[in-house]
């Protein structure tokens, strides 16, 4: 597949080695655009780039705010998920599994759980709002 280019390349009556140079840095440039959005995608980060058209020899950049994109929030979300993870790992093992049991088996947790522990749906609603306000307790610092 020839491309525009190659094409222009030939026009212009350039050789085959200087055709290969241009390609591979295209190439190049092609596979770092190719990362840097991966990267963009993979951290959640986005940002528009507008060049000024005006012509003139001081051109800039302006960098317009994403609207559906908000950097502060998805690190103040970050930093919480690892607070979570870090109290997570200070409950004691059994009430550790038994959240993780209750929010992962799908529907009807109540039943599962109470199945499971030998517990009435009552005795796990509570023990589950025990953990659940102990944690809250830990995040607004009164535990």
């Amino acid at each position: 597949m020839l491309y525009k280019y190659e094409l222009a390349c030939r026009e212009a009556g350039l050789t085959e080695e200087k055709t290969k140079e241009i390609r591979q840095m295209f190439d190049t440039e092609y596979k770092r655009l190719k990362r840097r959005k991966q990267r963009q995608k993979k951290y959640g980060i986005s940002a528009i780039s507008v060049t000024d058209m005006s012509g003139t020899e001081n051109e800039c950049d302006y960098e317009l705010e994403d609207p559906n994109n908000n950097v502060e929030e998805i690190v103040l979300h970050k930093m919480d998920l690892k607070d979570l993870q870090r109290y997570l790992q200070e409950l004691p093992e059994e009430d550790r599994d038994f959240l993780y049991d209750y929010y992962s088996c799908g529907d009807k947790p109540l039943v599962y759980m109470s199945e499971k522990c030998s517990l009435t749906k009552n005795q796990v609603r509570y023990k589950r709002d025990r953990l659940i306000m102990l944690l809250r307790n830990k995040f607004d610092g009164k535990a």
